[in-house]
């Protein structure tokens, strides 16, 4: 993505998954609001593309029901007040009432629903900003320092936009806020920007603690999508882990986290032969051992679910020919 000469964003690749918690690491002016306003159509990239379950956001026919946004919480008419702010963008998805005031109630907003939004300071402007990011009921937030202004004592978790261990959910956030990704397990990390490699090196701890069992049917979900199968997945895990059947049915269905999981792993040694961008980092230059078997499941998944063959996504050597 380019403003004239001024390159904005370059060679990001990355899927944020249902489910998981994305979060974006770059320094400021790196890209990430940028790439936030590229998902959902507000900037058009000069060049690759961005989609949205398939298609462009603004393709969709109701895309407020697969995105919800809180990219600047200040784009508001200030005459207005918080619910009829809430009831004008609901008519255009048909959304009723009784939706708007229960997303009026999430973030706390019920004692100034109908006070004019010019009034509210920073934090309750941020609040009315979750409010119509979760007005669709989406499957996905995209979230922009949504923590920004916000009193101290007040959780994001608490509002029920962002996952929980202990809760399932569809929810899954982009952030670039430090903040909110210290409030919920960040499972997907993607940097972004010139200092990729450090933010990256910095902040991949998070995802180690995530129980793979939690991940697991995601995994599923997403090679089912393509028309393969979970012996195919589980076949494919087998081969990097070195696991058998029993041990990775007890991991599956267990609480061991990511880092228990691959520490009990013997690891295939044709391992390194996995190549290519995940989140946009190469996993063949990921420093940290543990981060990079991760991502070489997350790769195998890949492709399996692009369609490769089983016996390219096992790295099977190729057989000589005869003369």
């Amino acid at each position: 993505m380019t403003y004239g000469a001024k390159t904005a964003v370059d060679a990001i690749d990355f899927t944020a998954r249902p489910g998981l918690v994305t979060g974006f690491l770059g320094s400021n002016g790196a890209g990430k609001s940028t790439t936030m306003r590229m998902i959902v159509g507000l900037d058009r990239p000069t060049g690759g593309t961005v989609t949205v379950n398939g298609k462009p956001y603004t393709q969709h026919r109701a895309p407020r029901h697969q995105v919800g946004a809180l990219l600047d919480a200040t784009t508001v008419r200030a005459g207005r007040s918080a619910r009829n702010h809430l009831l004008s963008i609901a008519a255009t998805h048909r959304i009723g009432t009784r939706r708007v005031d229960e997303v009026i109630g999430i973030p706390g907003l019920e004692s100034v629903a109908r006070k004019r939004v010019g009034g509210f300071s920073l934090g309750m402007g941020q609040r009315l900003g979750l409010a119509v990011a979760l007005l669709g009921d989406p499957a996905t937030l995209i979230l922009d320092e949504p923590v920004d202004g916000l009193d101290r004592g007040t959780s994001l978790r608490r509002h029920r936009c962002l996952p929980s261990r202990s809760r399932k959910t569809d929810c899954s956030p982009c952030t670039s806020d430090a903040a909110t990704l210290r409030q919920c397990p960040v499972t997907n990390m993607c940097a972004i920007g010139t200092d990729r490699p450090r933010a990256y090196a910095d902040n991949v701890t998070r995802i180690f603690g995530t129980e793979f069992a939690a991940v697991y049917p995601l995994y599923v979900a997403k090679v089912e999508r393509k028309g393969r199968t979970t012996t195919e997945l589980d076949q494919v895990i087998m081969w990097l882990t070195g696991f058998d059947d029993t041990t990775l049915r007890r991991h599956a269905q267990g609480g061991t986290t990511f880092e228990e999981f691959f520490a009990e792993a013997p690891m295939n040694p044709s391992a390194s032969l996995i190549t290519g961008v995940v989140c946009g980092i190469r996993v063949e230059a990921i420093e940290d051992p543990l981060m990079q078997k991760i991502r070489y499941l997350d790769k195998l998944v890949d492709e399996l679910a692009r369609g490769k063959s089983l016996e390219k996504v096992l790295r099977a050597p190729a057989t000589a020919s005869k003369t």
